[in-house]
């Protein structure tokens, strides 16, 4: 059974996306900050006949990132897929002329950092078996700066170009 991590799951996105793989037949693995919300999720995911590993990890220290890493990889192996899509009460839009060093520090280490680090730890399954798929969720701010929409918008441009890069390295391997 293949498998996706959905990393960064939450009411929204991270819960639309689980549903559509569980209806495709992957097995999932949650991954968010508060398990309770976690167990809801999994309930109602379980009811579609796949198995559902809820694991709560904070996603916001990529120095962690091994470790959670391996707590995935206990329970279900390495995923085939990755869905990274992280939110915080630090992720929000500012004015560029507004954002502090340490804010924009903040978001870089959990949108950008974490993500590289997730890479490392799963894309050699990924490469191995030849399939696998890294995807995220990103909006207009990742392509261009916009008035008012710094914060995430920079550190989402670095994980687009990232993941640009890394298709382009990577992509005929599967």
């Amino acid at each position: 059974m293949p498998t996706i991590a959905i990393l960064g799951a939450g009411p929204g996105l991270g819960r639309a996306v689980a549903y559509r793989y569980a209806r495709e037949g992957y097995d999932i693995v949650l991954v968010g900050r508060n398990l309770d919300r976690l167990q809801e999720l999994t309930s109602g995911l379980t009811a579609l006949g796949v198995t559902v590993h809820p694991i709560a990890g904070d996603l916001s220290d990529y120095e962690a990132i091994g470790e959670l890493a391996g707590r995935v990889r206990d329970a279900a192996g390495d995923p085939d897929v990755l869905y990274f899509a992280p939110v915080s009460s630090d992720v929000t839009f500012v004015p560029a002329a507004q954002q502090s060093a340490e804010t924009a520090a903040r978001i870089t280490s959990l949108l950008y950092f974490s993500l590289v680090a997730l890479v490392q730890e799963f894309l050699p399954h990924m490469l191995a078996s030849g399939n696998g798929a890294i995807l995220t969720a990103q909006g207009a701010s990742a392509l261009s700066g916009l008035a008012g929409m710094s914060g995430p918008g920079p550190a989402a441009a670095a994980q687009r170009n990232y993941l640009q890069s890394l298709s382009s390295e990577v992509g005929e391997r599967g």
